[in-house]
């Protein structure tokens, strides 16, 4: 049962067609202020572990995906 203002995955973004599988966990530990964006970023933002996501475009379906790094995150995409 979801709780308000609760976000459970999976979902679809309306506008943007991306669907949201896993929305991962936010970093702890060594290097953690390396998995949020900058400061001086307009919207500032964490970059969690494990964050999986979907795109169709043109018959084609991308992954994205947020992994640990050594020294911090890792982003894919692929086909």
């Amino acid at each position: 049962r979801r709780q308000r203002g609760e976000v459970v995955a999976p979902f679809t973004c309306r506008y943007s067609g991306v669907t949201v599988w896993r929305l991962g966990e936010i970093a702890r530990g060594d290097f953690q202020h390396r998995y949020w964006s900058s400061a001086g970023c307009l919207y500032h933002h964490a970059y969690p572990i494990g964050y999986v996501a979907t795109k169709r475009e043109w018959d084609r379906t991308f992954v994205c995906t947020i992994a640990k790094g050594d020294f911090g995150p890792v982003f894919t995409v692929s086909e």
